[in-house]
């Protein structure tokens, strides 16, 4: 069973949250509590992360924009947002 976490930022720059989350070190954290999956929803951010993972069994995915975020957060085990 695949376990998400979806971060968004919406139509925000926020780029010291995106560059925290997107290092090995998270990704080591998040799949030891079981999480398989990364998804980014980057928005505006002048930082472009890579979706470059050495983390076996985990993967990392980014986008800017969709026209509705829903099923991102349906499908997430863990959300993650900028208040």
């Amino acid at each position: 069973m695949s376990k998400t976490v979806f971060v968004t930022v919406g139509t925000t720059e926020f780029d010291s949250l995106i560059q925290s989350l997107t290092k090995d070190s998270i990704y080591k954290i998040l799949k030891s509590k079981g999480y398989n999956k990364l998804l980014i929803q980057i928005g505006r951010c002048a930082f472009d992360p890579s979706t470059e993972c050495s983390v076996r069994g985990f993967t990392v995915e980014c986008y800017r924009y969709k026209p509705s975020i829903a099923d991102d957060i349906s499908d997430a085990s863990l959300v993650i947002s900028h208040a």
